[in-house]
């Protein structure tokens, strides 16, 4: 049943990531009906999400433990934003149509989970984060190259 559970929420991140996406481009702009269907499959994504954040949080043995998760946050900010446009931006002092399309973008974050359920990207970052000082002289020497030759 778990594994169920998380290829369904494989699938809706990658399907959510991608509809986010293709409703910024002209064709989806033009179709208010599209738009509507994007918005209400969105509305379903968020609220799968959600139990599924509530569910983890239930569920865990230390809360403590599940806060200092950096994945735990990355979960809670990719549903916020949902929730705070929702509130309307006419109850939400101080809140303009600017910001909120910032925290709309915020919801990409929802690409950062599939690292909880694919081992071979977590050893990719780990991998990652061990190299950073060699990678990032790597990166200077590019840089200085880049400079010298332009």
């Amino acid at each position: 049943a778990a594994k169920c559970v998380a290829g369904l929420i494989l699938t809706l991140i990658a399907t959510s990531s991608l509809l986010f996406i293709l409703e910024s481009t002209a064709l989806f702009q033009a179709s208010i009906g599209l738009i509507d269907a994007l918005e209400n499959f969105d509305t379903i994504a968020v609220y799968i999400f959600t139990l599924e954040f509530a569910g983890r949080i239930f569920s865990c043995p230390s809360l403590k433990a599940f806060w200092l998760s950096g994945l735990n946050w990355i979960d809670l900010l990719a549903i916020l934003p949902y929730f705070i446009v929702l509130i309307s931006p006419s109850r939400v002092d101080g809140l303009n149509s600017s910001s909120l399309r910032v925290m709309r973008l915020v919801r990409i974050l929802r690409v950062l989970k599939i690292s909880r359920y694919l081992k071979w990207i977590g050893v990719f970052s780990q991998s990652l984060e061990a190299s950073i000082f060699p990678l990032s002289m790597m990166l200077f020497v590019i840089l200085i190259g880049m400079i010298v030759f332009s």
